[in-house]
């Protein structure tokens, strides 16, 4: 097992990778899901280099930057799979009438300006977050709301809270678990499409 100042070294050595990988993936998606920006893959790359040097093992014959190569790759596409799937499972409103119905709901909204479905797309959203936000700690709901209803990034909450990224995104990855368990107590569902 490594030492943390062994740990410390490999990370420091290495953070041009992050950078690379972070180019690399905005190159290959220019069009990341809402609400991520450069940071944040920056943060979730830093993330994945500090996972690669506390499991790193010399033994296996394979160089550091290789495997810390895909760890970090490895971070960064699962959290936008992860945030990709997350905006895919974004309830339609069609759900609220049911699938039968010849008038959906989006066609029944007055048409009070060219955002008038968005807005209130956003409205039920929020609701739905609001609802499924009660009784999660309060740090929990602190994030969700910085980050969602605020536009907040993991780096900038990080800063003005005076954690690091990663201490901030598992507070995330934590209340989005629960409000997933709570909306599912609430009979939410994903929409087929």
């Amino acid at each position: 097992m490594m030492t943390e100042q062994e740990v410390e070294r490999m990370v420091r050595e290495n953070t041009g990778l992050v950078g690379s990988l972070v180019s690399r993936t905005i190159r290959l998606y220019p069009r990341l899901p809402s609400g991520y920006e450069r940071e944040d893959l920056q943060s979730l790359g830093y993330m994945g280099l500090l996972r690669a040097a506390k499991t790193f093992d010399p033994e296996r014959g394979v160089a550091f930057s290789t495997y810390a190569y895909r760890c970090i790759e490895t971070t960064i596409a699962g959290a936008l799979r992860r945030e990709s799937d997350r905006q895919i499972d974004t309830i339609s409103l069609s759900l609220l009438i049911g699938e039968e119905e010849d008038n959906p709901l989006e066609d029944q909204i007055a048409h009070q300006g060219p955002d008038a479905s968005v807005e209130a797309l956003n409205t039920f959203e929020r609701e739905l977050m609001e609802q499924a936000m009660e009784g999660l700690p309060d740090q929990q709901v602190k994030v969700i709301r910085s980050l969602y209803f605020e536009g907040d990034s993991v780096p900038q909450l990080a800063q003005q809270w005076g954690l690091n990224p990663q201490a901030v995104q598992n507070i995330h990855v934590k209340a989005l678990k629960a409000m997933r368990v709570r909306l599912k107590r609430l009979g939410v569902r994903r929409g087929d499409g």
